[in-house]
């Protein structure tokens, strides 16, 4: 998982050995680990109603000799934002990618490049957040795009009555994250139901809480109250258009 496991590496060679494996083939994994060569590789939706975010991508080198301030501001001012969500360019699975509210958080962020961290502390940043584990080696290249905002979705433990529904919408953009799985042979690809990840804390859902047992929760389908059966319906298109426009890129095994 993750690593050689993704980006094509492991493919690659059990490919070379005529060994079967399941998954997206050699581009599709390389493409897809590499988060720019996604966003290009899907720019051709843009007509569909599938879009890309816009972003800018910095050389850790870069970042650790140019003042952090300057960086904020140009960054900001490009994007056109308020806080940023920083990622490295060629990882997977939350690791490395934090929202960044000010110049100081992005200070905190550098340093853990410059140090070598294996992980940021719960905290470490301007807005309460979880622990944040870091690629080892640190990486190279960084993306930092316009922090998303997504509402709240949890689970109330006050209620009195055991019968009634515990699930609590917070915030007001009215934007929910959702997961949505394809599978299939190319040309009879089919969407799996939508699945709506309730997260414990912070703004980005962490490597525990999404394959280490941790305390996200999804749920499969989202309840009526947070997504009617349109958007469901939506969804599951868009994500079908973009698996088979774009199944040119690799090869499913």
């Amino acid at each position: 998982h993750g690593g050689i496991g993704e980006d094509g590496t492991l493919q690659s060679l059990l490919e070379a050995e005529g060994v079967p494996y399941t998954g997206p083939g050699v581009m599709a994994s390389k493409t897809c680990m590499d988060k720019v060569a996604t966003s290009l590789a899907l720019n051709h939706l843009a007509d569909l109603g599938v879009l890309t975010i816009n972003k800018d991508v910095r050389r850790k080198e870069d970042l650790l000799k140019t003042p952090i301030v300057d960086i904020w501001h140009e960054l900001t001012s490009k994007l056109q934002c308020k806080t940023l969500c920083v990622k490295p360019a060629r990882d997977g699975c939350s690791t490395g990618v934090a929202r960044l509210c000010c110049a100081e958080d992005l200070t905190v962020y550098v340093k853990a490049l410059e140090e070598c961290l294996l992980r940021i502390p719960p905290n470490s940043f301007s807005r309460a957040h979880g622990m944040i584990e870091m690629p080892n080696p640190p990486p190279e290249i960084l993306i930092f795009e316009p922090f998303v905002e997504t509402d709240e979705i949890l689970f109330s433990s006050q209620s009195t009555n055991k019968n009634a529904d515990r699930l609590m919408w917070k915030g007001n953009s009215r934007w929910v994250e959702i997961t949505v799985g394809v599978i299939g042979k190319r040309g009879s690809m089919h969407s799996l139901m939508p699945s709506v990840t309730v997260k414990e804390s912070g703004d980005i859902l962490s490597l525990e809480e999404k394959f280490q047992g941790g305390t996200g929760i999804n749920l499969t389908p989202p309840p009526a109250s947070i997504m009617r059966k349109k958007q469901r319906d939506k969804a599951i298109e868009l994500f079908l258009i973009i698996i088979i426009q774009n199944t040119v890129i690799g090869r499913n095994k």
